[in-house]
Formats: C-alpha cells, structure tokens, sequence
C-alpha cells in the first residue's frame, strides 16, 4: 500500500512539473515575441551625449555651467534606440574651446554646428526631433579678474512662538567671484539662493547654493547656513541712574537710584544680561523746579540681545544740592 501511495506521489510530481516546464517555455517564447514586436516598432527616446571642454587655456576661467550634456529626442527602431542605451555607441562631443571664441569673453557652437556634431554620433536611420540646448554657450574671463565679495543671506526665517531668531551665521562671509571687470566694479555682494522657513525652534543648519547671476563664477557656489533660535523668557534687571548735563557746583540726587528694567531675553542669554546692557539718564536740563514735579527719566541704550525692554517706573523723586 506505501509502494502504491508513493508511486502515485512520484508520477504527480512528474506531471506537474512537466506542466510548468511547457507553461515556462511557452512563457518565455511569448515574451521574446513581444519583445521583438515592440522592439521593431518606432519609438522616440530622450538620449543624453556627455559634453568634453578642451584646450581650456590655462589663465582662463569659465564662468558658464551646465553645458556638459546634450539631450536629444530621437525617432527610430525600437532595437536601435536601445543600442544608445546599452552600448557605447554615441561618444562624447568634443568642443575645442580656441575653435569657438567670438570674443573676448564668449565662445560659442551654433546651431548648426552642434546640430552637425549630433548626427555624427548617431545612425543614420535615427532622425533627430529635437536637440536640448540648441547650441552651447561658454563665458570666460581671465584668471586675474576676480574679486573677494561678502554673502548677504536673502529669505525670510522666523522662530516658533515664544522663541526668537538670535543670530544667522553664514560660512564663508567672503566667497572669491570671477566676472568681467565692468561687473566687479558694480558687484558688493552675492545673494544666497532664496530661502524661507518657519516655526523654528532650535539651531538649524543648511548647505544653500548661491544665487546664480549671468556672467558671474562663485568659489565656492554655496555656504551653509546657521540660524540659531532661542526660547523667549522675561528677566529684570536692576540698572543705576546717571545724571547727565548737570551744571559744575551743583548735584542732582534721584530717589531712588536704581531702576528695575524689564525685558524679553533669549533662555541662553539670561545668566549674560547685566546692568551693563542698559543706560538710564536723568537730564537736569528736563528739570523746570516746579514744587511737587518729578524728574523723568529715559532708558537710552539697550543691548541688542535683549527685546522689549521697559522701565519699571518712568519718573522719580530727585534733590537738587548746591
């Protein structure tokens, strides 16, 4: 009976398998079809050809970028395309850069020229749809016309609520720009590439490319960003007042000497903020000796690390001695 059973097992396992051989077989064979069909029929593919600069004088400096591809849309065979894929077929363009000087600042491969250059790299069947640039365009200056220019951030930061923004840091301040002269003469700084955030709580940092201008090449192209925040908390602060434009043989006492000021400080900088931070004045000269009237006094000098500072009191009791 276990014979039987398992002679059984066997010829079931024979004829499965032998079932999903022919599926598989059959399988593969409708997939190669459909691969031929697909691949003779014509298509259009976006193929991208690599872009070599040379003979690059030595003390010269490029200034444009982004001209190191092509991108052409190409119409052909199914099987031919896929040969720009998977081969080696299409070899760089390659630009000699004294070829194409038309000026002292500008070299440029045409339209037709770069066009030309194109069809060289590709069969003949393939028809050309479009090509992306349509012709290649380089700035140089010489490697003496720079200049050492300080960033300036350019954005709108903000801290979460009961926070504040306590300082923004930019690493490098100078960046080294190469431009014609006429541009340098004009250009005080470079402006980081637009940046905004909100509802910030603590130090961020980012790595921000500079803002791209026409004509200009930044060493480095970007800087990191600091933006340091800090939790808002109130402190008061007990800060003396001084008697100013006080005529000599007399002396001006005020009741009492010493102001609380109040103000809004960021959590880091509670301990730091001292009497030193604030000025009070009493001016004599505000002084008309009424009976019963009081000197006013003003606070005149806070510290910028501090907000919404405010006196106390604004008036006091003074005596005048001779």
């Amino acid at each position: 009976m276990a014979r039987s059973f398992q002679a059984v097992k066997n010829f079931l396992f024979r004829f499965v398998n032998r079932k999903f051989l022919v599926f598989l077989f059959f399988l593969v064979i409708s997939g190669v079809f459909w691969l031929i069909t697909t691949l003779n029929e014509t298509m259009e593919k976006e193929v991208t050809i690599p872009v070599i600069l040379t003979n690059v004088p030595k003390n010269m400096v490029i200034m444009s970028d982004g001209n190191d591809t092509v991108r052409i849309t190409v119409r052909d065979k199914g099987y031919t395309l896929a040969t720009y894929f998977y081969t080696d077929h299409i070899k760089p363009i390659v630009v000699s850069l004294p070829s194409y000087i038309k000026s002292d600042e500008h070299a440029s491969v045409s339209q037709a020229e770069l066009q030309k250059m194109v069809l060289q790299r590709i069969y003949g069947s393939s028809q050309v749809i479009n090509i992306k640039p349509d012709r290649l365009e380089y700035y140089f200056v010489n490697h003496n016309s720079q200049k050492s220019v300080p960033v300036r951030f350019a954005g709108n930061v903000h801290a979460e609520r009961n926070h504040t923004i306590t300082a923004i840091n930019i690493t490098p301040k100078n960046v080294t720009v190469y431009a014609p002269q006429k541009i340098l003469d004009s250009l005080q700084s470079i402006p980081i590439g637009l940046f905004n955030m909100s509802s910030i709580t603590d130090t961020v940092r980012k790595d921000i490319k500079l803002q791209r201008m026409k004509g200009v090449k930044t060493v480095p192209d970007q800087v990191r960003i600091e933006i340091c925040a800090d939790r808002l908390t109130e402190k008061t602060v007990e800060v003396p007042v001084e008697t100013i434009n006080v005529p000599d043989g007399k002396k001006l006492r005020i009741f009492p000497s010493r102001i609380n000021i109040k103000c809004t400080v960021g959590a880091s900088q509670f301990k730091n903020i001292t009497e030193d931070d604030f000025k009070i004045v009493a001016d004599y000269n505000s002084l008309t000796g009424a009976v019963g009237e009081k000197c006013v006094i003003r606070l005149v000098a806070v510290s910028e690390k501090v907000s919404n500072a405010r006196l106390e009191v604004s008036e006091v009791d003074y005596l005048i001695e001779q």
